[in-house]
């Protein structure tokens, strides 16, 4: 792909900022279409997954013109905010919970930490309307908002049919991130039946992931590309224990899987995230609260905080130093980035 602009034209600050998150997600590895996993997904025209790329480091995106989908999914970073509990809202106070990556989201639902967003585009739409986030007061203004941008109008034309413009967006942005599946890691390449790409380390952090540890009671190995999620919603004392400790910034993030269906059991459940690009986006948690992999890694060995409603897969399970980092070593290798990083096994 020939991304460079002709000496001739000038590029705006849309243009550039699509042109970057090309340049960006290209150099990542991770345009390589849907990657492996269970359930149907929606087919989208190649345009349509332009277009949204095109649309989402656009600052148009917000009425004011200062927040897009990138100021939060950094492209540069996996789509995610690495080093940043909460991302700050439009009032520059953190918002209720972790950013996390967009890498691999293609066949995952319901969406969010709290599976508040039934589908991909329903995820996006809120993002779009949320007071906080992007902020539009509907998604017909979004729509002829952009509409005023003759590209930006026929690209909306072209993909969107007969839908409203707004509507056209969120396909859009929906279809952009279809595209963004992981890189091929290590684990990836040992399942294939490569023995030599997991280091001694890694191979032995599997078998505690799998056994001792029982981190695959969640983090699911099905499949031939694992998303290493279970589609469910766990209480693992994280919001809890939020919930006994106010937020500094107000925020309530201790609902968790009540949020959307009012049921009182589903308090403090949060949403299984996917591991794939978990070494190169720290910190961890729905709301950001430990720091590393080792953090997260000793949380659950300790059997997480204990209370009534915790998840009965929770456990304690012995482990020392030599287990933390086998464990972490195992969870870089299925990052692709972080695979890059580390350089080949040993």
């Amino acid at each position: 792909m020939d991304l460079r602009t002709p000496s001739v034209v000038t590029p705006g600050p849309a243009v550039a900022a699509w042109l970057a998150v090309l340049v960006l997600t290209a150099a990542s590895g991770i345009l390589a279409g849907p990657a492996t996993a269970a359930g149907p997904v929606p087919a989208s025209p190649p345009a349509e997954a332009a277009l949204g790329g095109r649309l989402f480091a656009d600052p148009r995106l917000s009425p004011d013109g200062r927040f897009s989908c990138a100021t939060c999914h950094r492209p540069d970073a996996l789509f995610a905010s690495p080093g940043v509990a909460r991302s700050p809202g439009r009032d520059g106070r953190p918002l209720a919970v972790n950013t996390p990556s967009l890498v691999g989201l293609e066949r995952h639902g319901p969406y969010g930490h709290d599976g508040g967003g039934a589908t991909l585009e329903a995820q996006i739409a809120g993002a779009l309307l949320a007071r906080n986030e992007i902020a539009n007061p509907s998604l017909q203004a979004l729509g002829e908002r952009l509409a005023d941008d003759p590209v930006i109008a026929a690209g909306l034309a072209g993909a969107a049919g007969d839908r409203p413009a707004g509507e056209g967006v969120v396909a859009a942005l929906a279809a952009f991130v279809r595209t963004l599946a992981p890189g091929e890691a290590p684990f990836d390449r040992w399942r294939r039946g490569d023995r030599e790409a997991l280091t001694p380390a890694a191979r032995r952090g599997l078998a505690l992931f799998r056994g001792a540890a029982g981190c695959a009671a969640c983090h699911r190995l099905d499949g031939a590309r694992p998303s290493f999620r279970d589609g469910r919603f766990h209480d693992t004392g994280i919001a809890a224990r939020r919930w006994r400790r106010p937020l500094a910034a107000g925020a309530d993030v201790s609902a968790g899987r009540m949020n959307v269906t009012g049921r009182p059991a589903d308090r403090f459940r949060v949403g299984t995230p996917g591991l794939r690009t978990a070494a190169s986006t720290p910190p961890y948690m729905h709301d950001g609260s430990l720091r590393t992999l080792a953090d997260v890694v000793r949380y659950y060995a300790a059997g997480g905080a204990r209370h009534d409603g915790l998840s009965p897969l929770l456990s304690p399970f012995p482990v020392d130093a030599g287990d933390v980092a086998d464990l972490v070593a195992f969870l870089v290798s299925l990052d692709a980035a972080a695979a890059l990083r580390a350089g080949p096994a040993e």
